[in-house]
């Protein structure tokens, strides 16, 4: 349950608790969530020496101490977007995955605050908000008391990312000295052409959905924008 979203978005459900204090801000929490995740990857690949693997959760920037304590050679990829547009994505992510369990003859969704457009709006900032404070604090602890770990770290443009992904990919290997082969660059434009969004398309998210404004959002990612 660490490592999967189901964590980050049921949590919203208790922002306000002792439970999410525990989760986000306690580093015993977080010290067994990066233990556990070690030990998954160890039995998934118990059978093969894989080159290295590769993990995507912005969950672990709550913890980016305690992930490198664990994994003293990982090399992580931030990926960035604007705020205004990751708060609006990450709520209807939220609303699509809880739909099943409230949609239903046994649930009465006007009993939960947080699926109020308030309620909901909220809680979705106050995570968001958290995350990206504890990112950056911890990436201003390294930069200033470990400055040897910044060369494991790369900050791509997820705008770049969408754009060009090959020649991104291409950078971050470049970045971190792995080897890019043809074989490998053939296998991301055969993935880049068979994508399933060509054929599903993508759910539409908008702040005007949400009882925050642009600028609102802005205030309070101000220090992460800057």
């Amino acid at each position: 349950m660490y490592h999967v979203p189901w964590r980050w978005n049921f949590a919203l459900f208790v922002m306000d608790t002792p439970l999410a204090d525990w989760w986000f801000n306690d580093s015993n929490s977080s010290a067994f969530a990066c233990k556990y995740l070690k030990l998954c990857f160890q039995a998934m690949s118990h059978h093969f020496r894989p080159n290295h693997i590769v993990s995507k959760n912005p969950g672990h920037s709550f913890y980016l101490e305690n992930l490198l304590k664990e994994f003293p050679n990982a090399n992580i990829v931030f990926t960035h977007r604007e705020p205004k547009k990751v708060v609006s994505s990450w709520s209807v992510l939220c609303l699509y995955s809880w739909h099943l369990f409230f949609q239903n003859d046994f649930e009465s969704p006007d009993s939960h605050e947080i699926l109020t457009v308030e309620g909901h709006t909220k809680s979705i900032l106050d995570q968001l908000t958290l995350l990206a404070k504890k990112l950056v604090a911890s990436r201003r602890y390294f930069k200033e008391h470990e400055p040897e770990k910044e060369k494991q770290f790369c900050d791509i443009n997820f705008h770049k990312l969408i754009k060009d992904p090959l020649g991104t990919v291409k950078s971050i290997y470049s970045h971190f000295g792995y080897e890019f082969t043809a074989e490998f660059e053939m296998c991301i434009k055969e993935y880049l052409e068979n994508q399933p969004r060509k054929v599903y398309g993508r759910a539409p998210h908008s702040l005007n959905n949400l009882a925050t404004t642009e600028e609102e959002v802005e205030s309070l990612f101000a220090d992460y924008i800057n």
